[in-house]
């Protein structure tokens, strides 16, 4: 042990970077994980260390376990040693989530009992270029990469060479974890049409190529037309054929023997051949527009831009039909444009500069979810059963990573902290093709659109969900102060509206338009005032909350007072037509009596009014006993089911209460006087008994001493 605690220390005092042989270079990719190698020889009492410049602790491993308490922040949940292997000599250390920071010299120090080793790798960390995009938007073509490091460059190139020039060079950008993108444009001429356009985004290890041919526009016949590839597919290839840049009309992969043509377009594709070429038939005016077949490879995506237009006559509706469409497309290109270029990065297997990537572009229309504010939603994605399953959720719009999944297990590392603990993914159904996200309590922050990117052996696919959060209206409040009567609800999203009416119907003015305000959660409350007159005592107002989603209503009445007597009163609650509700009833609006529940029809009623209540009927009516004056005053019925609330006050005065009570004050207060009065009398009386009992007895010993003296002188 005086071994491992010199050489403890010694690591921290005295830390030398020299090696008796050369550097280890390791090169991995940003976001994946990677292992820097390190062996020893075998021995007792194993210490590792592993130490950045600057004395930066990595990772330790002494008294046989992992030592976290002097690791760096940084690497905090993201190092690990392969602990089975380190009694073979195995002292590699694994890295997730490689960050471009994690760039540097790396010294792994090993101790036995017997001998130390230091070994030093020098890490480099890169992001390849994983994907090209290439655009026709009008008469320019765009071409675009992102995610990327080192720096990387862009070149364009025709078939057959051509005098091009670039729109301007390419603009590159770093973001704020200096990953670059890169774009250049180019403005086609019409002397262009036969021209392939090549764009290439390499860095010193690795490149990506992406080509576009546009043919000439081609006139389709209702009953067939064939579209040309312009490039032969080879059995190496995958093939997508799409139409207006976004909706998939066949998918050949290369793994398989035939195609898959997507469900809207069954009906119109006849055949594809085994160059690539589609034939289409049933084709219509909705089938004009722009058709994309896309080719690609390990290295290389080429794509062949078509138009086409059915053979028909001009007419003024087919020119407002072609305004339209080419509106339509122009605006997609731009729309796929934007998403291509925000697209987040996925997983990538490492590679040697000579391996593959696979370059595919899957656009579909978006899936709608609605989810409820604070209860469990889940988002929906599939994809075909493969191996090596990759799963990225991401927030598009806001550019944050919701959920990640390879390597057979979950990678939150770069997950964003709004959603820690609130994602999973169905890890029994994944090797069913499921990849669906469940999120718990729901925020009104979740709302937006999600990407679901999905990576197997076989390919990628992307699927979209927009996300819709709503707090629906729950429960309005209503109730009179005075002259005015005032609806209010709370905890609502999205932003509601409030509206008033009444039965029968009445030239009523609300007091003001409503107030509406958000709180912190972006929850909204909403209320609206009226002032009643006399008039107003045989309608029921009614105040209708409301959103896009749901609305809930209620109604309030107040009937005429009535008085109540010390033995037994009914108020009723003018709801005989309500089914299947709850009925609440209240005293001046706060406290409760009593609660009727619609599921099994149990009434429950408070501790503080259990000596009242004797009944409550199956209209509502509640039957009350023994009150007296402090039972005086406002009840309130309240009925309620899903949609509606009928709240019905009564005015109760109980007849007879005010004079008993003071008639019994009174009578208290004067019998009080008279006791006392009495005990004062009975008190005199006695003092003055008292005090002629003492002046007799004086008045017989003087006249005893007189008759004795007078005794003495006889």
């Amino acid at each position: 042990m005086a071994v491992n605690q010199f050489s403890v220390c010694f690591l921290v005092l005295n830390f030398l970077w020299t090696s008796s042989r050369g550097d280890v270079e390791h090169v991995c990719d940003v976001k994946e994980q990677c292992i820097l190698p390190c062996t020893f020889e075998v021995g007792d009492e194993v210490v590792i260390h592993w130490i950045l410049p600057g004395n930066i602790q990595v990772h330790s491993y002494y008294h046989n376990k992992d030592q976290f308490g002097l690791q760096d922040q940084r690497f905090s949940g993201r190092t690990s040693l392969f602990n089975d292997q380190i009694a073979k000599g195995n002292a590699s250390l694994q890295l997730t989530g490689v960050t471009l920071q994690d760039e540097g010299r790396y010294k792994c120090y090993t101790s036995t009992i017997s001998k130390n080793k230091e070994s030093f790798i020098n890490l480099k960390v890169e992001a390849p270029v994983r994907k090209v995009n290439i655009q026709l938007a009008g008469n320019n073509i765009t071409c675009s990469s992102e995610g990327i490091y080192p720096e990387p460059k862009l070149t364009w190139s025709t078939t057959p060479p051509s005098n091009m020039n670039p729109d301007n060079t390419p603009t590159v950008q770093q973001n704020e974890m200096q990953l670059y993108s890169i774009s250049s444009s180019l403005v086609l001429s019409d002397s262009d049409a036969d021209v392939v356009y090549s764009c290439t985004v390499s860095t010193s290890t690795n490149r990506r190529i992406a080509t576009l041919s546009k043919t000439t526009s081609s006139s389709g016949s209702s009953s067939e037309t064939k579209l040309t590839c312009g490039t032969s597919k080879t059995p190496q290839m995958d093939l997508i054929w799409r139409f207006n840049h976004s909706q998939t009309i066949v998918d050949w992969k290369r793994t398989s023997s035939s195609y898959t043509v997507s469900e809207g377009w069954r009906q119109q594709v006849k055949d594809v051949s085994d160059s690539g070429d589609i034939t289409l038939k049933n084709v219509s005016s909705d089938q004009e527009g722009i058709y994309t077949c896309e080719l690609s490879d390990a290295e290389v995506t080429s794509s062949t831009i078509l138009k086409l237009k059915e053979e028909t006559k001009p007419h003024a509706v087919g020119i407002v039909v072609g305004v339209l469409v080419m509106a339509g497309v122009i605006v997609t290109a731009v729309s796929i444009f934007v998403f291509c270029c925000k697209r987040p990065k996925h997983k990538h297997v490492p590679q040697q500069e000579s391996a593959t990537i696979q370059l595919w572009f899957h656009f579909q229309s978006d899936t709608e979810v609605s989810c409820v504010f604070t209860e469990r939603c889940i988002l929906p994605c599939s994809f075909q059963i493969a191996p090596q399953v990759v799963i990225h959720w991401t927030h598009l719009e806001a550019g944050l990573g919701v959920h990640s999944y390879y390597d057979n297990q979950d990678q939150l590392q770069n997950q964003h902290h709004i959603y820690r603990n609130r994602t999973s993914l169905f890890k029994a159904q994944i090797p069913r093709g499921n990849a669906s996200l469940q999120l718990t309590g729901v925020k009104v922050q979740d709302e937006g659109r999600y990407q679901c990117f999905i990576s197997t052996i076989n390919g990628n696919k992307d699927s979209f969900i927009n996300v819709k959060v709503d707090a629906p209206v729950h429960k309005i409040n209503i109730q009179q102060v005075e002259n005015r009567i005032t609806c209010s609800s709370e905890g609502i999203y999205p932003e509601p509206e409030l509206t008033w009416s009444t039965t029968p119907p009445s030239n009523m003015d609300p007091h003001n338009t409503p107030t509406v305000q958000q709180n912190e959660m972006q929850l909204y409350s909403i209320s609206s005032s009226l002032i009643l007159s006399h008039s107003d005592t045989d309608l029921v107002h009614i105040c209708t909350v409301s959103t896009p989603t749901n609305r809930k209503r209620a109604a309030w009445r107040k009937l005429a007072p009535i008085n109540g007597s010390t033995t037994e009163t009914i108020i009723s609650c003018a709801a005989s037509n309500f089914s299947s509700s709850d009925l609440v009833w209240r005293f001046n609006h706060l406290q409760m009596i009593l609660n009727q529940s619609r599921t099994d029809g149990r009434s429950t009623v408070s501790e503080e009014w259990r000596q009242q209540v004797k009944d409550v009927s199956k209209s509502g009516d509640i039957t009350l006993q023994d009150l007296s004056s402090e039972q005086e005053g406002i009840y309130t019925c309240e009925l309620s089911n899903a949609e509606e609330m009928l709240i019905t006050d009564t005015s109760v005065k109980i007849s007879g209460g005010n004079s008993v009570n003071v008639g019994g004050i009174i009578g208290g207060v004067i019998g009080a006087v008279l006791v006392l009065t009495a005990a004062a009398v009975g008190l005199l009386l006695y003092y003055k008994k008292k005090k002629g009992q003492q002046e007799n007895g004086t008045r017989r010993s003087s006249g005893a001493e007189t008759m004795s003296t007078n005794f003495e002188d006889t």
